[in-house]
């Protein structure tokens, strides 16, 4: 009887996610349908895509980055008993 019980809860959770997709999915904005490119407008699939927010849309400038990334120059260099080369990211403390 348990087995039946988890074998129904899991159908209906599965149901309830697909009902949340098809949602999506379906949703209907015509701002958004306006300002669409053309060729996402010809294309079934693209147009789905967007609606779903799953198809990029062209950004007009990228954004400003505050942080930038900066190398370190350190790696860790699994030598296996060997000697490291030179003695950079052997893990040893400084």
């Amino acid at each position: 009887m348990a087995g039946n019980m988890g074998k129904v809860v899991g159908a209906v959770v599965g149901l309830g996610g697909l009902g949340a997709v098809f949602m999506q999915f379906s949703k209907s904005d015509p701002i958004a349908e306006a300002a669409m490119p053309e060729d996402v407008k010809k294309s079934p699939l693209k147009r789905t895509l967007s609606k779903g927010g799953l198809y990029p849309q062209p950004e007009a400038a990228k954004p400003v980055r505050l942080l930038k990334t900066q190398s370190t120059g350190s790696m860790a260099a699994f030598t296996q008993g060997e000697a490291p080369l030179g003695d950079k990211g052997s893990g040893s403390p400084m």
